[in-house]
């Protein structure tokens, strides 16, 4: 069989008509035409151009990277210090208490708010940007304001502990020989004695000068217990615990607003040595069952009504 077909080829080649796939016994030339795949992958790949620091700032502003977009922001304002968005955005984020790499700064979120306002943000961001600083104006203020409270109160602190220490030792003071005269003494009242009018008073009388002695400590003991503080309220306690009557009478109001806790005795006997009708009232308004009941026993004995005060 194979024989045939070389015979019939043969035959035909010497007629001259050509083999399907072969010209002149040769085998076609390759194809110089390349296939569009072949094509796409020879073709170079153009390079993706680079995102500016702006585009970066505000993508990474909307992922909520929050430190990596401030360095953004800043190296996009480094190239371009007028651009209002650059500002705003960058304003934003160190207003936040999140920032993670940076220390919450609202002194420049206010000055980045600014620069935007004067590079020409406008809209609903400007709106929110000029509330921002007014009330972190608002904010400055009130601390200023503060600060100079305090500043006042720390003087007066300061003053106060040179008037209590120097009242301190104004009370304690005290002549053995006009406290004990002040003690024998039987007292009528002494609220009626007014320093004020001294130069008229007859001053070689006995009681003169003991009822000054008397006076002038209750005057300081009050003074010493308007003006509060620890030190001076210990002072006051101490003077209770040991018995110093004129103190005790002089700061009777300290002793009654605490309700007369740990100092009834002492307050007790000071009403019968050196009472008077204002301090009997103050026991029997003072809440203290015990002072009340002195109180009034006190005024009722001395002929006083309660409906008179």
């Amino acid at each position: 069989m194979n024989r045939a077909v070389v015979k019939v080829a043969l035959f035909l080649v010497t007629l001259g008509v050509p083999i399907s796939g072969c010209q002149s016994g040769t085998l076609p030339p390759a194809s110089t035409q390349e296939t569009p795949k072949k094509q796409a992958q020879a073709r170079p790949t153009p390079k993706a151009k680079p995102k500016s620091h702006r585009e970066k700032a505000f993508a990474l502003h909307a992922a909520k990277k929050r430190p990596e977009a401030i360095r953004e922001y800043k190296l996009a304002l480094h190239q371009n210090s007028k651009d209002p968005e650059l500002h705003y955005g960058l304003a934003c984020l160190l207003q936040q208490k999140e920032v993670e790499d940076v220390l919450p700064n609202r002194s420049q979120a206010y000055d980045h708010f600014r620069r935007a306002l004067k590079a020409g943000l406008s809209g609903e961001r400007a709106t929110y940007a000029r509330s921002f600083m007014r009330a972190a104006d608002q904010r400055q203020e009130a601390k200023k304001l503060a600060a100079a409270r305090q500043a006042e109160q720390d003087r007066r602190e300061q003053t106060n502990a040179v008037l209590v220490s120097q009242l301190i030792a104004a009370v304690q003071a005290k002549s053995s020989e006009m406290e004990q005269l002040a003690y024998a003494e039987d007292w009528d009242f002494l609220d009626d004695f007014d320093l004020s009018k001294t130069p008229d008073c007859p001053r070689d009388e006995k009681w003169y000068p003991i009822k000054k002695y008397v006076v002038e400590r209750t005057a300081l003991a009050k003074r010493l217990a308007d003006m509060g503080g620890t030190r001076a309220f210990a002072y006051l306690d101490s003077a209770a615990q040991q018995g110093d009557l004129i103190v005790v009478m002089g700061a009777y109001s300290y002793y009654l607003a605490r309700g007369g806790a740990g100092a009834e005795p002492v307050l007790l006997q000071m009403l019968e040595e050196f009472g008077e009708p204002g301090i009997a009232f103050g026991f029997y308004k003072g809440g203290n069952d015990r002072l009340k009941k002195a109180g009034e026993k006190w005024l009722y004995r001395k002929g006083y009504q309660i409906s008179h005060f």
